[in-house]
């Protein structure tokens, strides 16, 4: 049986902003910042390292709380495909290597924290002689699905992917006005070029936001994959689930709104696992994967504790409810990590807006008691200093100490300040 892993939040961070770099006068001595933040070396969790075969065979059943509502890239306006992973893939992925099953280095609860994580997916290797510069060796074999009844499977015929395919994805993404990147990220995507430079072999060129170009297109986890080429201008704007066509581990065969999804093994699935006691086998292992679809939150939960489900996709638990979970069931697996920001955002580009002053912004951080709301609130499981980088990103994370102390005080509480700034303001 497939191990329960129940996603724990541990950190809420409430930050402004807009108030990077906006540094004010000395003055007004506030609340110091005083809490115990989570483990520095990555997210916590008590998943410990495999030591025996997969076996093949068998169902994993995922939890979530909604249906999809986007099948494929062109189905809506600005939303990512679904099946990110089970039947669409990226260009580039995570170095399982690295990750609990080999070496450990790093556990990948909380993404990717460094490019040296970063391993060949679609695209077998590659090479970045420059930043925005991103020189990719198509990987040869691979096969889009071959699902027997479907037509828009039937169409491809189960074909082999070529470097024509990753091209076109990415171009396709590009010069489509309502696909997910040019939405939210047109600087970057209008400003992309691809260049064919070999049988097997494709350049691309993001000028712009350059190092972005990881996110929303090799590393897909904002809507880039990669498509038959005859497909897109075929199939990309239908939101059918059965016109699904990929090169993922499964191919879906079933899907009742609001209710399940059923998803069956790729038979010709070009993957093999990387690592571990299972190392060299044809990958999936399991049969089916199905996602149901469960809107109330108490029954996600009463499904993980009577073994009804390997995974529930939804939710993230309250630290009550995590604890309550873990003493009724301690043989479920968990992962501790942190959150998204909460980032509240104003215009500063209006001159007639009060976030365009630094001042207003200033006030409105040290109008926030910051220490009390990790302290208090969330019993010291959180983080003040968020964003742009957590601290599990290295190589450009900045700790709180060694910011400038106008900075810090920031994150402090200051009342008083605050309002000095306003009537400054």
């Amino acid at each position: 049986m497939a191990k329960k892993i129940v996603w724990l939040v541990v950190s809420c961070i409430m930050i402004l902003s807009l108030v990077v770099a906006s540094c004010g006068k000395e003055g007004n001595e506030g609340t110091d910042i005083t809490y115990e933040p989570v483990d520095s070396s990555g997210p916590l969790t008590n998943v410990e390292k495999n030591t025996e075969k997969p076996q093949y065979g068998g169902k994993i059943t995922i939890l979530n709380n909604t249906g999809f509502d986007t099948w494929n890239p062109g189905a809506t306006v600005g939303r990512s495909a679904a099946q990110d992973g089970l039947m669409i893939e990226a260009i580039l992925t995570a170095d399982h290597e690295a990750g609990p099953a080999g070496s450990g280095e790093t556990n990948y609860i909380s993404n990717i924290s460094d490019f040296k994580y970063v391993a060949g997916m679609l695209a077998e290797s590659w090479e970045t002689p420059e930043i925005g510069v991103w020189v990719l060796n198509i990987r040869q074999g691979v096969h889009f699905t071959n699902h027997e009844g479907f037509e828009a499977s039937e169409f491809v015929g189960g074909r082999e992917m070529t470097a024509e395919d990753v091209a076109y994805s990415i171009e396709w993404m590009r010069d489509t006005p309502t696909s997910i990147t040019a939405i939210s990220e047109p600087s970057l995507i209008s400003n992309t070029t691809v260049e064919r430079t070999g049988e097997w072999q494709i350049t691309v060129r993001t000028p712009v936001s350059p190092t972005t170009g990881y996110l929303w297109i090799m590393g897909g986890g904002a809507g880039q994959s990669v498509w038959p080429k005859e497909w897109l201008d075929e199939y990309a704007a239908s939101n059918e689930w059965r016109d699904v066509v990929g090169t993922g581990p499964y191919m879906i065969d079933d899907y009742i709104d609001g209710s399940a999804a059923k998803y069956i093994r790729n038979p010709n699935y070009w993957g093999v696992n990387p690592v571990g006691p299972g190392k060299g086998d044809k990958l999936p292992y399991a049969d089916e994967v199905t996602w149901q679809i469960v809107p109330d939150y108490s029954t996600r939960l009463a499904a993980l504790r009577t073994g009804q489900a390997e995974n529930s996709f939804a939710d993230i638990l309250t630290k009550e409810d995590f604890e309550t979970i873990i003493e009724s069931n301690p043989e479920i697996k968990y992962a501790q990590m942190i959150i998204d920001p909460i980032q509240i955002s104003g215009r500063v580009d209006l001159a007639d807006n009060p976030f365009s002053k630094k001042e207003v912004r200033q006030a409105m951080m040290l109008a926030i008691d910051h220490p009390s709301i990790v302290a208090d609130l969330y019993g010291g499981q959180a983080e003040l200093l968020d964003s742009p980088a957590r601290k599990w990103y290295e190589s450009i994370y900045v700790p709180m100490e060694e910011l400038p102390e106008t900075v810090q005080e920031l994150y402090g509480y200051n009342p008083e300040k605050a309002k000095d700034l306003l009537s400054q303001a």
